[in-house]
């Protein structure tokens, strides 16, 4: 760095004797060699001292959160005489908010028949009464209503609530007319005062400030990472990036790579991490002078004198230069295990103790030391065991007034109901208050929109902790369902004339007495794209991802690995695990660890390379890949063209492996968009082994989903049969192949029905035949389910499954099939008929 040693010899003002050549250096040159160091932003980290002044804070412009920001539907609704909507919100860590200078922006409307003296609106922010608002004619259509939040004290976490009182007579009120309504918009909107919070530079606060899980936007994070990639520094950054998924949780990722390069340190967006030794990652030698206690000598740390052993870390907190508030985090060691070492210690609850202040070294055997950390708990979906809602992440829920807002809980389900003949029960325990109407109150329960059942509520007086149980349809169970709890409270004078109306009715549900009851053994859904949106299913099966094996080419481009840490994020943000990640990574496809599921990054190319028979993608002349996987015993093998982006899913070898893979760095980045993008990712489909990702005409939307392959469509099978549409094969072949398609079942009958018949072959021919017709459809409809179900895991393995599948859905075998069964029938007629006719002729 010739810049640095020119200042290095001295003031560069000053003449040297012993130097007379600094004399030939005009003023102004050195003057310009200034400004050009200042300019460089290198140089700019290499000058903070190692503990950076404390900054005043300064005021930032306001900070506007909307109602749409706080997930709140687009329409509250307040009916009936009284109602309230309760909204928290999170105040994030890094704001000192100025309640006296903040405000709450509400845009209502209410019906104009409300009685302008007896109709009210109130603002309740942490108890503390805002505003009154009354319902007149002058706000009855859409208005805005400025509130101050001066009157409230602002916490971490606060509860906003808007209650209405509504009337529309004086005289003989209907508590239920639909006259007594109003509404608040989405538009609606906090404008807080912010003055930015500067924590003090101390890893203990890790991983604050580069995540808060209460901000309103979405984390952003720039990594600076090697060029080549090892096991072990791959290790780390996936820890790291899934480590800070699972802090932020709610709130999505947007994470941006560069390669070696510190000049990307100042100008990118967000808090920067800088990973790497100083062999693989050119930006760490460009740092040292911002380390204290360590010193890099040539390529090698060395720490108050002494080398850094092998496996052991550094890890360095400082300012980001320009952006109060940001920082940059450097991990280093001198090798790729020491890197390892330092981004699990960062990523474990229990080390909060054992990294106090800017700057700290990480030795093995740390594990020994960590404390205080809690076990990691089940993961909150359904799969095959019974669960609480407690453990699916919910607490007690709780409503009031006569116009309860529904309690809406979504309800993951990663196996499936229907294929594999299980129940599912829900027993629910809840109370409610006294006041209402027990002929017309009611727990309602309803899934994706139906409803499933209602609990009536039959004591006037009230009821606590009562207990009922409610069968769920597991036909309308998906992946993804909304169950939710109405309390319907009408009052005790529901549908009488009624002068005054107290409205006192509440009620709950106990989380923890609240039990999703299975019995029986659900199939699995795998695979399917679908399970990984909300569920990260099957990787999460333990919160520590224990079960995900995640690999990235050695050679990959900064935008490959800008994908990899979006799925590490999307997976850490599935996960929950204070005892930190057990992430495994590769660089090789070859082999597939045979106890994990995989998750693979990387082009045709660089699979096929690494590939081995770890993943079965074939390449082909004209740049088209295609992807022989095995999904329910089918064989599925799919051609696609060399530009096309895609997310697919299949087993090998009986474990689950998603693959994101793409032909260039543009496609890398749509997969990217999608990964980070919640609304997006929300978009894939149960059952979805395939999918593709591409830009629409327009540019209307960034990107685009197509299924390629779902359930059964768009499965190239190995035979020759004609498939074109409006074919006789269409038209003709397959309605019948369908029609008769059970009869192999039937067919599978006939070994243990010719050893029950044999007792009955001495009663004549025409008993027989009664009892074979009798008896005919109950050993179908038994008999033939426990054969293929014990032989089941023979018949749906690999290649046996494949052609198990093949010659059960083959059209034309079926038609034959079809056409026996029609022979057989018509024999057993005529055999029954012949019987009583020679009966008949005998008596």
């Amino acid at each position: 760095m010739p810049i640095m040693m020119v200042f290095s010899g001295g003031c560069p003002f000053m003449a040297s004797r012993r130097f007379p050549s600094v004399r030939r250096f005009h003023p102004s040159a050195f003057l310009l060699l200034l400004l050009l160091w200042l300019a460089n932003p290198t140089a700019q980290l290499l000058a903070a001292p190692a503990e950076a002044a404390p900054q005043a804070n300064a005021t930032s412009p306001t900070q506007v959160v909307s109602f749409h920001d706080l997930h709140i539907e687009p329409v509250i609704k307040l009916p009936t005489v009284s109602a309230q909507r309760e909204i928290p919100f999170h105040i994030p860590q890094y704001w000192v908010v100025n309640g006296g200078a903040s405000q709450l922006k509400l845009v209502m409307q209410h019906s104009s028949q409300l009685l302008p003296n007896r109709s009210y609106l109130e603002v309740i922010l942490n108890n503390a009464v805002l505003k009154r608002i009354p319902l007149t004619l002058a706000n009855a259509p859409q208005t805005t209503i400025p509130v101050s939040l001066a009157g409230a004290s602002l916490k971490p976490n606060n509860l906003l609530k808007i209650r209405v009182v509504q009337h529309y007579t004086d005289k003989c009120e209907d508590p239920t007319d639909a006259s007594l309504w109003t509404q608040v918009l989405d538009d609606s909107q906090l404008i807080l005062a912010v003055t930015p919070k500067r924590l003090p530079l101390d890893l203990a606060q890790y991983p604050a400030p580069l995540v808060d899980a209460k901000a309103f936007k979405p984390a952003q994070l720039h990594f600076v990472v090697p060029s080549q990639w090892d096991d072990a520094s791959l290790g780390a950054v996936a820890n790291l990036q899934a480590h800070l998924g699972m802090v932020a949780h709610d709130q999505p990722l947007k994470t941006t790579v560069s390669v070696q390069d510190a000049n990307t340190i100042a100008t990118a967006a967000g808090n920067v991490l800088v990973v790497g030794t100083p062999v693989n990652n050119a930006a760490i030698p460009t740092l040292a002078k911002a380390f204290t206690s360590a010193v890099l000598n040539g390529a090698q740390w060395s720490v108050n004198g002494s080398p850094l052993p092998n496996g052991s870390g550094l890890i360095r907190v400082f300012d980001k230069p320009g952006q109060p508030g940001q920082v940059v985090v450097v991990i280093t060691a001198n090798d790729s295990q020491g890197l390892l070492t330092a981004a699990k210690f960062l990523s474990h609850a229990g080390t909060k103790a054992l990294r106090s202040g800017p700057e700290v070294r990480v030795d093995a055997g740390w594990e020994g030391r960590a404390s205080g950390v809690k076990a990691t708990p089940s993961p909150r979906y359904l799969a095959n065991e019974s669960r609480t809602l407690a453990q699916l992440g919910y607490g007690d829920q709780y409503v009031e007034k006569i116009y309860a807002p529904p309690i809406s809980l979504s309800l993951p389900v990663v196996t499936d109901f229907q294929r594999g003949g299980a129940q599912l029960n829900l027993t629910v325990t809840y109370s409610y208050g006294s006041g209402m109407n027990p002929r017309y109150s009611s727990l309602e329960w309803i899934l994706n929109n139906r409803s499933i059942g209602s609990i009536p509520l039959t004591n006037p007086n009230g009821q606590e902790r009562a207990t009922a149980t409610l069968p769920i349809p597991t036909g309308l169970l998906g992946v993804h369902n909304t169950l939710v709890a109405q309390f319907h409270m009408l009052p005790d004078k529901y549908g009488f004339c009624v002068d005054n109306y107290v409205d006192n009715a509440w009620g709950k549900i106990f989380a923890n007495d609240t039990t999703f009851q299975i019995t029986g053994s659900p199939a699995s859904r795998l695979p399917s794209i679908g399970l990984l949106n909300s569920t990260g299913y099957p990787y999460t099966q333990t919160l520590d991802l224990a079960h995900a094996h995640w690999v990235l080419p050695a050679s990959a481009t900064p935008a490959q690995v800008q994908s990899f840490l979006a799925l590490a994020g999307r997976l850490g943000r599935a996960s929950d695990s204070e005892a930190g990640l057990q992430v495994s990574v590769s660089t090789k496809v070859d082999p597939l660890p045979g106890n994990r599921h995989a998750l693979v990054v990387g082009s045709p190319q660089q699979v096929q390379s690494a590939n081995g028979s770890g993943l079965p993608v074939n390449m082909n002349p004209d740049g088209s890949w295609h992807l022989n996987l095995w999904r329910w015993g089918e064989a599925i093998i799919r051609q696609f063209g060399g530009g096309v982006p895609l997310l697919e899913q299949g087993t090998v070898g009986g474990n689950t492996v998603a693959w994101l893979s793409a032909a260039d760095d543009a496609a890398f980045n749509k997969l990217t968009t999608l990964l980070e993008s919640d609304e997006a990712f929300a978009g894939l489909d149960d059952g979805a082994a395939i999918q593709a990702v591409s830009t629409p005409a327009g540019g209307a939307q960034p990107f685009a989903f197509q299924t390629v392959l779902a359930a059964n469509e768009g499965v190239i099978k190995p035979s020759a049969t004609p498939t074109g549409s409006g074919s006789w094969f269409d038209w003709i072949l397959k309605p019948l192949g369908a029609m008769f398609g059970g009869f192999f079942s039937w067919v599978g009958s006939w070994p243990i029905w010719a050893l029950l018949m044999v007792p009955f072959h001495w009663m004549g021919g025409t008993l027989t035949n009664l009892i074979s017709a009798f008896l005919a459809l109950p050993l179908i409809n038994v008999a033939v389910p426990a054969i293929f179900g014990f032989l089941s895991p023979v018949l749906t393995w690999g290649p046996i499954g494949a052609i198990t599948q093949w010659l059960a859905g083959h059209p034309i075998l079926n038609f034959m099939a079809g056409c026996w069964f029609l022979l057989w029938l018509l024999q057993l007629i005529g055999s029954l008929f012949k019987g009583l006719s020679g009966r008949k002729h005998q008596d």
